[in-house]
């Protein structure tokens, strides 16, 4: 969730590591040099407004799910038409992952050399730093939500306060097992999974892409994880495939960073275009009811990985076009003031939306059922978002690398 690197990346959250000086892209239509003309920079602030996008719509999700939940909301009531496009948060997830392995890898081949800078332990130490304070932060206080809910009858959700679901999200390890992945607050699952796959990055698939290129890595990281979906189904509520929607990423900064990339320019962008608009289509028929329930089509891996091809040919789409087309339409779309901010603190909306919308639906449910119950949830997300940046400001905000306190009070 978080995003980092050092030459390229997400620049209104981390601007000390959002300049790529590699001297093919000098002369980049989307490179801006600085006022010395020493070092050039490239801006995706994009990236940001994707993320934030991402978990909105995942919140949206979660207000469709809780509405009408028989263990929440009342009664079990199916919502109307109008609201089907709501009900697949999950995808957002993917797009988490692939930005995930977009941006970690694009600090490793800004040099000329591919190599994870700092070595294995100084990117675990960034990386825990920058993931589990904020998560434990979140997580205290589900905890204390769920208990205090519990002791006051206001739902009847089975108890989630058992001793190995407390201490499985403790050590992020929760997703592992299928009765304690979601028994607390729902997307933290995701949390732990993103944490799995960063100690596979560094371990295994720097090391492939080093010796043997990003192709051969992308192929090894898909198929692991699918070898692991149908060796070890018991694990699936941890999405082992997700490696191989890392690795999208990864490839998909390869390709960015890459002088004979970049020389396609224009032409390589307009068919990664066309092929993300072919993905998402794919995706659309794959969620639709043209196929029987029962069918292998539907299964969560096959979804997921035309996703990850989506988002990877979509984020070099962007790149790529953009050095032709400054006002890319999506990118400038993205790149709204607003959208990017709330891409700043996403990561801390995405860890505690759900169980905040479980508290505003302990008020709504009394009065309200059915549609008019998801309105009303969907009416509280603008409250939910400045809580979430409050939360952000005092749990997140100080672990993000460029945080300046006294930037911050001037």
């Amino acid at each position: 969730m978080g995003c980092r690197g050092r030459r390229l990346g997400c620049d209104n959250q981390h601007p000390e590591v959002a300049a790529l000086n590699t001297p093919e892209l000098a002369e980049s239509a989307l490179v801006q040099k600085t006022e010395s003309g020493s070092a050039p920079r490239l801006h995706l602030k994009f990236l940001d407004g994707v993320r934030g996008l991402a978990a909105l719509y995942v919140a949206i999700y979660h207000c469709h799910m809780i509405a009408g939940n028989p263990q929440v909301g009342g009664p079990g009531v199916k919502h109307g038409a109008w609201s089907a496009w709501m009900n697949f948060g999950h995808t957002s997830v993917c797009v988490f992952i692939v930005l995930s392995g977009f941006v970690l890898m694009l600090p490793c081949i800004g040099s000329g050399r591919v190599e994870l800078k700092g070595g294995f332990w100084t990117f675990i130490k960034r990386r825990f730093r920058r993931i589990f304070p904020p998560y434990w932060a979140a997580l205290f206080f589900s905890l204390l939500v769920v208990y205090l809910g519990r002791r006051l009858h206001l739902h009847s959700a089975p108890n989630s306060l058992t001793p190995g679901a407390i201490w499985s999200h403790v050590f992020m390890v929760h997703n592992f097992w299928k009765a304690w992945a979601e028994k607390i607050d729902g997307p933290l699952w995701s949390v732990a999974t993103e944490w799995d796959i960063y100690l596979v990055f560094a371990l295994v698939l720097m090391p492939i892409v080093v010796r043997y290129g990003h192709v051969i890595n992308l192929l090894f990281a898909v198929v692991i994880g699918l070898v692991c979906h149908f060796l070890f189904p018991g694990l699936d509520q941890a999405c082992p495939w997700f490696i191989g929607l890392f690795a999208m990423g990864m490839s998909a900064a390869v390709i960015c960073n890459n002088q004979n990339g970049i020389a396609l320019g224009t032409n390589y962008g307009n068919l990664c275009g066309a092929l993300s608009i072919i993905f998402s289509c794919i995706v659309l028929i794959l969620n639709s009811s043209i196929f029987p329930p029962q069918s292998v089509l539907h299964r969560n891996f096959v979804v997921d990985i035309w996703v990850g091809l989506a988002m990877m040919c979509f984020i070099m789409y962007c790149i790529l076009k953009k050095q032709s087309s400054p006002n890319l339409l999506p990118v400038r779309i993205l790149e709204n003031p607003y959208i990017v901010k709330l891409g700043a603190f996403s990561y801390s909306f995405y860890l505690i939306h759900q169980v905040l919308l479980y508290g505003v639906d302990v008020i709504l449910r009394k009065r309200l059922t059915g549609d008019a119950e998801l309105i009303g949830l969907l009416a509280s997300l603008p409250l939910l978002l400045a809580i979430s940046y409050l939360f952000y400001c005092l749990f997140e905000r100080r672990f993000v690398s460029t945080y300046k306190p006294n930037a911050a009070k001037s």
